[in-house]
């Protein structure tokens, strides 16, 4: 398994064309000016687990009704072209172009993901799918900060830059009367060259979000983690909320502070807590079938691991509670010492409450 701790160094590019028609110049203003400063002139850093964690919630596979399945298709694509190198990203060159094609998508995502998360400086759970609609190419995620909405375009290739600029460019183009509109693309060329990523387009005028809005993006959100965690009837709770709400905004009064009433069944399996240093607690349920949640079984050095998905204790109590204000106010940074994530050998730790690790069978 070539999943290693190291923080690794991607470069990244930020490209201004001011003298293209029209003048393509990147409005740095909404961005974080430390985080980007630091970004330009050091580069962007994380860990393998890091990306792998920032592709699994949004990233759209063949399984679009299972989200088990969408992750451990998501991790399976990422993993075995991973190289075990300490200082950069290096992805190898021994898949099938097509299947290179499908891969450098997904890592994409996680580096798109993983980056404007820092440049904008907002929370995980603000990056919401732009569902596609008809036959016209759209923008993959909108991006939400301070009730404003942006636009993220993600990009992975092999070769061909330009190319990718000019569909960026288009897609943009298609999404009318979006917001801030920005573009990024990851060069993964599969030639012992590390990764870089690259930066296009100006933003425009930014639309505001209303609250009930933000609400149900946010229940569609943590339906998805609820799902990797195992806690299957939550999910199927949360799932005819979000479709009632869809229907009637006004029954988000009605569901506010309603609590759900569930259960697992436990000889279908247990619910776990994972306790890092004596006050970071998250759950998963550990279903006995593999088919619900996320679950994969890893083994290194003759040693056996499970890798799983967890979500912040207090976080599953706001959801179970249903208590809107106390969610769109949520934001994991309590325990968290080192920006957005928790550095550890086996460990990411996001700010939207969820948690992906690798943990010794033994313990569990």
């Amino acid at each position: 398994m070539p999943i290693n701790a190291s923080l690794k160094k991607v470069d990244v590019n930020f490209l201004n064309e001011p003298t293209s028609v029209p003048p393509r110049v990147i409005d740095i203003s909404q961005f974080n000016q430390n985080a980007y400063n630091e970004i330009r002139t050091r580069g962007h850093y994380l860990t393998d687990l890091n990306l792998i964690h920032c592709a699994s919630i949004h990233y759209q596979s063949r399984f679009n009704n299972n989200i088990s399945r969408r992750f451990r298709y998501t991790f399976d694509t990422i993993e075995p072209s991973l190289l075990d190198r300490r200082t950069h990203f290096y992805f190898d060159d021994f898949e099938e172009a097509e299947l290179q094609k499908i891969s450098s998508e997904v890592i994409g995502v996680g580096f798109a993901i993983s980056l404007f998360k820092k440049l904008l400086d907002v929370n995980f759970n603000c990056f919401i799918r732009i569902p596609p609609k008809g036959n016209g190419k759209r923008c993959d995620f909108e991006i939400l900060k301070n009730s404003s909405t942006f636009i993220l375009e993600s990009k992975g290739r092999k070769n061909g830059l330009n190319a990718a600029k000019n569909q960026i460019y288009d897609q943009k183009s298609n999404s009318v009367g979006c917001s801030a509109k920005y573009g990024c693309i990851s060069m993964i060329k599969r030639n012992n060259t590390p990764v870089s990523i690259y930066i296009v387009d100006p933003p425009e005028n930014s639309n505001n979000k209303l609250k009930d809005d933000r609400i149900i993006d946010l229940l569609i959100y943590y339906t998805k983690v609820i799902q990797l965690c195992g806690f299957y009837n939550l999910a199927k709770h949360l799932n005819s909320r979000i479709a009632n709400i869809e229907i009637d905004k006004q029954a988000i009064a009605r569901y506010n502070n309603s609590r759900i009433e569930y259960k697992n069944i436990v000889k279908a399996g247990r619910e776990l807590e994972i306790n890092l240093n004596g006050n970071i607690r998250f759950k998963t349920f550990n279903a006995n079938n593999f088919e619900v949640g996320f679950k994969k079984i890893i083994r290194l050095e003759g040693n056996e691991y499970l890798l799983l998905f967890g979500i912040d204790s207090d976080l599953l109590e706001i959801i179970e509670k249903q208590d809107y204000d106390s969610l769109l106010e949520y934001n994991y940074t309590k325990h968290l010492e080192k920006s957005y994530d928790m550095i550890d050998s086996d460990v990411s730790i996001h700010d939207d409450g969820t948690l992906l690790a690798i943990i010794p069978t033994k313990l569990l």
